[in-house]
């Protein structure tokens, strides 16, 4: 980070370290730039797009299929269940851990709902082309994903992880 060591009382993160590399250094540096005595605060999604039921092979073969090729980009749709130990590795003290259902999906999706993960889905078609071989395939996987969430009798979930630290004096 572009800041000076032990700049700021509370350091914040939402929804970043699902996408990034190198998820120790990253933290190492959010409790660098916190002042000693200060806060640390990381909240990271675990399971988005993998936990459904009841389970349409075809759409989770793809899921898992994508969520693989997606690793080389630092995509880790497990990194919620991570943040205790790279907060521990960090040297934060005090560490409270939370862990709440962010995602769900019971019966067919709220239409305001799935507009965003309509929109979720188009921004990372030109990845699932990537992965599945071409953009007819991504777009035929998207959809079939969009229709499993506007079935009457599907569950979708996942949870999102909250953890708080402090840096030492």
């Amino acid at each position: 980070m572009q800041f000076p060591s032990d700049s700021f009382d509370l350091v914040y993160s939402r929804m970043l370290f699902e996408y990034l590399h190198h998820k120790e250094q990253a933290a190492a540096e959010m409790v660098r730039v916190c002042r000693p005595g200060g806060s640390v605060f990381i909240q990271d999604l675990d399971g988005q797009l993998l936990w459904n039921y009841p389970e349409d092979p075809v759409v989770q073969g793809a899921v898992e299929k994508v969520v693989a090729g997606l690793a080389s980009t630092g995509f880790d749709p497990f990194v919620g269940r991570k943040l205790f130990s790279l907060a521990h590795k960090a040297g934060l003290q005090n560490i409270e851990v939370q862990v709440e259902c962010y995602h769900l999906i019971v019966g067919e999706i709220d239409p305001r709902i799935l507009k965003q993960w309509e929109l979720k889905l188009e921004i990372a078609v030109p990845w699932i082309a990537r992965i599945l071989g071409d953009e007819r395939a991504a777009r035929e996987h998207t959809q079939r994903f969009l229709a499993y969430l506007r079935r009457p009798d599907t569950l979708t979930y996942s949870n999102v992880f909250t953890v708080t630290g402090v840096k030492p004096l």
